[in-house]
């Protein structure tokens, strides 16, 4: 985002979602083997009050849920783990169980997850599932 004397706001809406399919391989450092692409912070930064995760295979077995952030200027494999988790309950499909979202608590309107200008959040998840993520928020734009 160029430096201005004009205000940004949150003004766009965002909805983003990605499906993540395999499990993490690895945590190390600033790198996390696994990850999907699931937001980006676009020209001006996205502000994300909402991340919740819905199984979609039949079968889904209980998983820890992470999110993590590349900068900007990152190189493109660097994955910085946030500090928020999630845990999904096991979950098998019937025509009469409900499929319930599991959210990150953590991100809200009130304590939203803020991405600068030209980052991005990838989402992973610790066991072998097929889940997807999605990401409500808004992009913010400069005034006119």
């Amino acid at each position: 985002m160029p430096a201005s004397n004009k205000p940004i706001f949150a003004q766009l809406p965002k909805t983003s979602s990605c499906t993540v399919a395999a499990a993490l391989a690895a945590m190390t450092g600033t790198s996390a083997t696994g990850t999907v692409l699931l937001a980006s912070g676009g020209d001006h930064g996205q502000m994300i009050t909402r991340v919740s995760v819905i199984p979609k295979g039949a079968n889904v077995t209980a998983s820890c849920l992470h999110l993590f952030l590349r900068k900007a200027g990152d190189a493109v494999g660097i994955r910085r783990l946030l500090p928020y988790s999630a845990l999904m309950a096991a979950y098998t499909y019937a025509t009469t169980t409900e499929n319930k979202p599991t959210v990150f608590a953590d991100i809200t309107e009130s304590n939203p997850l803020r991405l600068e200008a030209g980052d991005e959040l990838y989402a992973g998840e610790t066991v072998a599932n097929n889940v997807e993520f999605t990401a409500l928020g808004a992009s913010f734009t400069a005034a006119v």
